[in-house]
């Protein structure tokens, strides 16, 4: 695959990714938004970077079927939004003290599982990018 293509392929992902999270984030915030929105939005936007980053490894991996990959872009996702929640918990920790180590818990247990399936949404999703412009590129078969 021409690293053009990828290229293309790391543009798509990294806009898709931070413009679909925006949606959802707009679309779940109260109007007129608070400040901590704007956080969000920065984040998403570094999370978007990191994933065009990425990416490059990711899809020349694919490109060649790497073994395990399912499993360690899985982990990476989890690793990661675990990261943000527990970062995030120790900033609602700092803020207040009406926090409950419960609503820790279920914050980190719902950005798991919120990044597990992130994980396997992503993997699909360039699993039939890959496949698309591979078959696109190599023509039909004969």
């Amino acid at each position: 695959m021409k690293q053009t293509t990828i290229t293309r392929i790391k543009i798509c992902n990294a806009a898709l990714f931070f413009i679909s999270w925006m949606a959802i984030i707009a679309s779940l915030s109260s109007w007129p938004p608070q400040a901590g929105i704007y956080w969000m939005f920065l984040l998403i936007l570094i999370l978007s970077v990191f994933l065009y980053i990425y990416l490059q490894e990711f899809l020349l991996e694919m490109i060649n079927r790497s073994s395990g990959l399912f499993r360690r872009n899985v982990f990476v996702f989890v690793f990661i939004g675990v990261s943000i929640s527990l970062l995030s918990a120790v900033v609602l920790i700092n803020i207040g003290p009406e926090v409950v180590p419960f609503d820790i818990l279920v914050w980190v247990g719902f950005l798991f599982l919120l990044a597990l399936m992130n994980g396997m949404i992503f993997y699909i999703f360039n699993k039939i990018i890959v496949y698309r412009f591979s078959k696109r590129q190599n023509g039909p078969a004969k």
